[in-house]
């Protein structure tokens, strides 16, 4: 397991393991850009209905995507939100974002069961130390040293999931990008771009950082991400 998880770790900080999201957003799916248009008309509105209304059969023929979402077991009631916005290439998205409840207490409950998560941090922090000299004085925030309570502390975490409606077609739509956002309890901030096929969680109500019958590398990687943005987080505007 450890002969895994090192070279996976090399990868990331030769590769500059400070920029995760950016590295990977082929992987992990390709987050889009801030809105253009921020009032909303009866056009648009009817877009964000296609999306509410509309299903993901891959996921559920049944369930329409807005159900899935707007049912979530984790998602706090009142923090529920769509919006629509156009990006600078002109995509037409649909944005829903929720602030969830219990995955703070599954990250902190999977850091103290799984042995998994401690063995990630050792070979990570002794790769940091191996190759750190490698990195540019900007991206030397991945070897910085932090503790697990550190990591799996969070003061807020927020689900971001997006849709391009289809220009040839405006009744039908792709999912683009899902994501959590991570606050902590400094300020500090992070985002983490996870697999679109992880939207099955969303249908199934399993956790969105670890959903159920994922691989061990596929947690790996979802470990490393957290590992680096925390040590690398950013400050909130």
């Amino acid at each position: 397991m450890i002969i895994k998880i090192s070279h996976f770790v090399l990868c990331c900080i030769i590769g500059f393991v400070a920029s995760f999201n950016t590295a990977y957003a082929n992987f992990f799916g390709n987050f889009v850009g801030e809105s253009l248009e921020p009032r909303i008309s009866n056009s648009q509105l009817d877009n964000i209905r296609t999306v509410q209304n509309g299903l993901l059969p891959q996921y559920s023929r049944s369930i329409t995507v807005g159900s899935a979402l707007n049912n979530y077991y984790d998602c706090f009631s009142d923090t529920k939100h769509w919006e629509y916005f156009i990006t600078a290439k002109g995509q037409k998205i649909i944005e829903y974002r929720c602030k969830l409840d219990q995955q703070r207490n599954t990250l902190k409950d999977f850091a103290e069961a799984s042995i998994l998560f401690s063995e990630v941090i050792a070979a990570y922090d002794a790769l940091s130390v191996l190759y750190g000299g490698m990195l540019s004085n900007t991206d030397k925030c991945s070897t910085k040293q932090i503790s697990i309570d550190e990591i799996v502390e969070i003061s807020q975490m927020e689900l971001i999931a997006q849709f391009a409606i289809n220009l040839d077609d405006t009744s039908s739509f792709s999912h683009e990008y899902l994501g959590v956002k991570i606050t902590y309890p400094d300020n500090m901030s992070q985002t983490i771009n996870l697999p679109l096929y992880y939207f099955e969680s969303l249908y199934s109500d399993s956790s969105i950082l670890f959903p159920d019958n994922v691989t061990d590398e596929e947690t790996q990687e979802i470990l490393i991400a957290l590992i680096s943005g925390r040590r690398c987080a950013e400050a909130e505007d």
